[in-house]
């Protein structure tokens, strides 16, 4: 995370998204941080559960195509999740 409130989603996981986003939690809900700190904290987060909200729609979109061709008719395609938004 740099100081100017971007965060580098590009190359990040789920799981190091939820982590950070935890950290983030966890230091607001302590009680001794500045306002301003306290803002950007929350811009931080916000962007970040954005992210792990797109990331689940994805994979909740791509099971739901996998959970409805039962294997027997058709043929299999890998999932693009550019494809199917």
């Amino acid at each position: 995370m740099s100081e100017n409130n971007t965060i580098d989603t590009e190359n990040l996981t789920f799981e190091e998204a939820m982590s950070k986003l935890e950290a983030i939690a966890a230091d607001m809900e302590s009680g001794n941080m500045p306002l301003d700190k306290l803002i950007s904290s929350y811009e931080q987060g916000s962007i970040l559960v954005k992210f792990c909200r797109t990331k689940l729609a994805k994979l909740e979109n791509r099971i739901e195509i996998l959970s409805k061709d039962d294997g027997n008719s058709g043929e299999w395609s890998p999932f693009n999740a550019e494809n199917n938004r």
